[in-house]
């Protein structure tokens, strides 16, 4: 127990030594104790924990299928699931090389992922994982189409051949996330108009232009070149069903709805009971969008916020309850 406080600790830590006890922890202890560690490892990641990431992901397996899977539905003293494990991952691994591929742009510096062998180890692990999200995407783990996202664009930062990346993609036009995702990373690669690469990404970028908003905005990125540092993290954010409340025409269309729409404000837990108690059935992420369907009939006058707890309908379906202060909506629904 005391492993697991530290591990969680360790994200307010500071010094250069934290990252690689975390990733020490990830690779060799209970498994509780390594998803802590590993959810605190965020802030502390280098180009040296890359190796590790790899070797730490290949182990990774599913019970018995991806069908099988449960979607996102971990209990507070059960691991996450197999896509929940595998996404933080290859994000981490995401934010490595786009963080190491922007600095040395900038700088003019050699990479840091300068290892021809572990550039190998790491192009065929993403390979891999690119592929296992086609199996999750059949089952709409929304995870799966987030893996699809994230190693696309690594596979870009490493210098896949783009003619790879197209193939994955050409496959997949009739799903405009990755379509959207996929033309941000073939926005980092520089191909010869006139070639038959070039034609093949601009009629990707083309259909993009016809497609929905990330799509769109994708295209419009592959037109005007390089993306920006933290982009991909945005376009993603822009599948979550999240709705401007400040828009008049869009609050009358949520008064509309059958249940209030709302925003979770904070990385906060959502439990089985209300008033924080019960089992926690999963964390929420800051940002992420809920159906609010009711306001509970009590209330503690000295718990945050206005003192009632929410339930909530999470965006794949998980109902449980929310406190107030983690919980931002036009109106309250009672």
């Amino acid at each position: 127990m005391q492993r697991l406080y530290a591990a969680r600790a360790a994200a307010h830590c500071q010094g250069p030594a934290i990252g690689d006890a975390l990733m020490a922890i990830v690779l060799g202890d209970h498994p509780e104790v390594q998803q802590a560690a590993l959810e605190s490892l965020e802030g502390h990641l280098n180009p040296g924990h890359l190796s590790a990431l790899i070797e730490y992901g290949i182990r990774i397996q599913p019970a018995d299928s991806a069908y099988l899977e449960p979607d996102r539905e971990s209990m507070s003293d059960l691991p996450p699931g197999h896509w929940q494990k595998k996404e933080l991952v290859f994000r981490y691994i995401h934010q490595v090389l786009e963080q190491d591929w922007t600095e040395s742009r900038d700088s003019g510096k050699e990479s840091s992922v300068r290892s021809e062998s572990l550039q190998e180890k790491l192009g065929l692990f993403l390979k891999q994982g690119l592929h296992e999200s086609r199996s999750g995407r059949l089952v709409k783990f929304s995870e799966s189409r987030n893996i699809a996202c994230y190693n696309l664009d690594s596979l870009a930062l490493l210098g896949e051949n783009p003619d790879y990346l197209l193939r994955f993609i050409e496959e997949e036009t009739h799903n405009p996330g990755i379509l959207a995702c996929g033309l941000h990373a073939l926005a980092r690669i520089e191909t010869k108009p006139g070639t038959s690469l070039h034609r093949r990404a601009e009629a990707l970028a083309i259909q993009g232009l016809r497609s929905d908003t990330p799509a769109r905005d994708a295209a419009r990125q592959w037109y005007s070149g390089i993306p920006k540092l933290g982009s991909l993290s945005r376009l993603m954010r822009s599948f979550r069903k999240i709705l401007p409340f400040n828009e008049p025409e869009i609050r009358k269309l949520a008064r509309a709805l059958p249940g209030m729409q709302g925003l979770i404000n904070q990385r906060a837990p959502m439990y089985a009971d209300p008033f924080a108690s019960g089992p926690v059935i999963r964390i929420l992420s800051h940002g992420e969008a809920v159906d609010v369907l009711r306001r509970s009939t009590g209330y503690d006058p000295s718990s945050p916020g206005d003192g009632y707890s929410y339930l909530v309908k999470t965006e794949d379906g998980i109902t449980g309850w929310v406190s107030s202060e983690h919980l931002v909506t036009e109106t309250k629904k009672n």
